[in-house]
């Protein structure tokens, strides 16, 4: 994944959520165009909007940096009653992290640490499908 683009690396990433989500038993469904703060709706257990983001290298604090923001020059959080899940991709441990938007908390970056559970206030959300509706006997 990193001879590409930050844009291309981000096609491939939300194609590796449609495939996942849609292996574990989930419709979704992708807005037109690219206007929509949110890139698919999840239909599980409700419908849920789902932003994906995906990360390739690590911070200087050895965190994984999550963008939860949107903008191109100031980065602005994403206004409440957006977004309902952020789906981090953490591309060298291929882990997905389903985050409910409302553990962001108005943030425009988080800080995930899969390798000291003491310091990963996400650690529960790490293949977390369920709360977008997919079943335990699937996940």
């Amino acid at each position: 994944m990193y001879p590409f683009s930050s844009k291309q690396r981000g096609e491939v990433v939300e194609n590796l959520f449609a495939y996942r989500a849609s292996a574990l038993g989930l419709t979704i469904c992708r807005p037109l165009g690219d206007s929509a703060p949110y890139d698919f709706i999840v239909d599980g257990a409700g419908l849920h909007r789902v932003q994906v983001r995906s990360v390739s290298g690590r911070s200087d604090c050895g965190s994984f940096a999550v963008t939860c923001s949107y903008g191109s020059r100031r980065k602005r959080p994403y206004p409440p009653d957006t977004v309902d899940f952020i789906a981090a991709y953490l591309v060298p441990i291929t882990a997905w992290y389903i985050i409910p938007f409302a553990e962001i908390r108005g943030r425009t970056r988080i800080h995930i640490f899969p390798d000291l559970p003491q310091r990963d206030c996400f650690r529960l959300f790490r293949e977390a499908w369920h709360f977008v509706g997919a079943t335990p006997s699937r996940v």
